[in-house]
């Protein structure tokens, strides 16, 4: 499938990057944003591994409010150029790096505010959508998905809580994704899959592990923290 890209010339305000089959009733406005390895980061890890040792790391795969704050700007782009919402609005979140797979990971953790629960009762870890207060969410009226990619492969990710989700899941970049299209309520019979539909507050862990419980008939319900171990060693030039 062949869709007609527009780069959109940078103005004195905040613009979006591009127009996707402007002018027709599936097109839609791009912008385009980047998470890249923290140079000071992997400074000190090569100043480390210089010395000769091991480098362990381990970090959250959880929620992140840096890449919130980076998906706000994108939604203020869009706003600004569109703010009537008259087509859908996307955002190409490209993760790049040492620890792509973990910005994938915590982005749409991020996008869903999804927390990884276990229970007596049920074989699998559970994926829940919505435990937290999730991006898309918060921006429910001028943001349609995301799409996430790293080198070799890409998803977008829709927002259901949108006014326009029925006309972005029908848009031309949506139906360009074919089956790499993701919104929760797709895999909700899943047995690895709980979806937090409530309309409490989404702080009280207790409380929302107590409505998960009654929801799916359960007893037991607890959450765990995941997070990525890594180890390096830097093998001497001599010995490659």
């Amino acid at each position: 499938m062949q869709l007609r890209v527009d780069e959109i010339p940078e103005a004195s305000t905040k613009t979006p990057d591009f127009r996707i089959d402007q002018g027709k009733p599936n097109g839609s406005l791009l912008e385009v944003k980047t998470k890249q390895d923290d140079p000071k980061e992997l400074a000190a890890i090569s100043a480390e591994l210089d010395l000769g040792g091991v480098v362990a790391r381990s970090k959250p795969t959880d929620q992140w409010n840096r890449l919130d704050n980076i998906i706000s700007s994108g939604v203020k782009q869009l706003q600004e150029y569109d703010p009537e919402h008259s087509v859908p609005h996307f955002i190409w979140f490209h993760c790049d790096g040492r620890d792509a797979d973990l910005y994938s990971l915590r982005l749409k953790a991020t996008l869903y505010g999804s927390r990884k629960l276990i229970s007596t009762q049920i074989k699998d870890m559970v994926t829940c959508y919505y435990f937290w207060n999730s991006s898309f969410f918060r921006h429910r009226t001028a943001l349609d998905g995301v799409v996430i990619s790293q080198e070799g492969e890409a998803q977008l990710n829709l927002n259901e809580f949108s006014l326009k989700f029925a006309v972005a899941q029908n848009s031309s970049l949506a139906r360009a994704f074919g089956e790499a299209v993701f919104y929760p309520k797709k895999y909700q019979a899943d047995a690895d899959v709980m979806i937090n539909d409530s309309d409490g507050e989404r702080k009280d862990e207790k409380k929302i592990l107590a409505y998960l419980q009654t929801r799916y008939g359960i007893d037991h319900l607890q959450t765990i923290d995941m997070a990525q171990h890594t180890g390096m060693i830097r093998v001497p030039d001599q010995q490659r």
